[in-house]
């Protein structure tokens, strides 16, 4: 009976994982690039009942395997692309094929696949949270001539735009006049299974290698979150959650019955 309490409670904590990763998953269900993650549970003291005679020993029969508990043991990331999205907006940028863009911050280089970036004040083009887009020379800068100059109280200022700015699909950039001005650098990493999750950020998996993917200019890669199977593994969760809890406490009361009733003398 004991035993019970070691399966339902470690089936009941496992579930509250699972319903953490679920919640993740649905939280991020509209962000741009964002890959849904999925809780891996293995068995932990695996046993192996036999049956025996009451008195002769000597030949146990195997019956089946049993386990004292199922513990959560990874989160796998699923790195299937997303569907593709027009906006006409000319720094929403998706991958299509394998690849990642690199993004300078200042905890370092970080991976992600969305692709919804702005101009900073000094013509960087950058993501929504300030980090830099790195190209094949450090930080790509833009500088559109079209735009020409300000003069602000007799201080001649530099005006950037992005909208006269042209991506092609092997990532080179360019200004409004046509020139070449750098190449985004698309990577991807010797060990997927090893990078870091930070929302739609990625981090560490190895050495980053160059990849073969191509740029769309103007669109933006979804989630791949599938909503609906999402709703449905959440049900799932809750029930198997509550279920463990009901008999769980029928466990209590047996074993308070075992303790205070049974075998009592009036």
């Amino acid at each position: 009976m004991v035993k019970g309490f070691y399966n339902l409670t470690s089936g009941m904590l496992t579930q509250r994982r699972n319903l953490d990763v679920i919640s993740s998953n649905m939280a991020n269900v509209s962000t741009a690039g964002f890959k849904a993650d999925q809780l891996s549970s293995s068995t932990f003291r695996n046993e192996l009942m036999s049956r025996t005679g009451n008195t002769d020993k000597s030949n146990p029969e195997g019956l089946a395997d049993v386990t004292m508990a199922r513990i959560p043991r990874e989160t796998i990331t699923d790195f299937t692309q997303g569907a593709f999205q027009p906006t006409d907006r000319k720094l929403d940028l998706a991958v299509s094929g394998d690849g990642f863009f690199q993004v300078q911050s200042n905890g370092g280089v970080r991976y992600t696949r969305s692709g919804s970036f702005n101009l900073n004040n000094d013509g960087y083009i950058c993501t929504q949270d300030g980090g830099l887009l790195l190209g094949a020379n450090g930080p790509i800068q833009v500088f559109d001539p079209q735009a020409g100059e300000l003069t602000k109280d007799g201080v001649s200022m530099v005006q950037f735009s992005a909208e006269n700015i042209q991506v092609d699909a092997n990532g080179g950039v360019y200004d409004s006049n046509g020139n070449y001005l750098d190449r985004i650098q698309l990577v991807t990493v010797a060990n997927t299974g090893q990078l870091v999750k930070e929302g739609a950020y990625f981090t560490g998996g190895g050495e980053a290698l160059p990849v073969s993917g191509t740029i769309m200019q103007g669109y933006l890669e979804a989630s791949n979150v599938d909503a609906l199977k999402e709703m449905v593994s959440m049900i799932e969760s809750q029930r198997h959650l509550q279920s463990a809890a009901q008999v769980l406490k029928m466990y209590d009361q047996m074993i308070s019955k075992a303790t205070t009733e049974i075998g009592k003398i009036n």
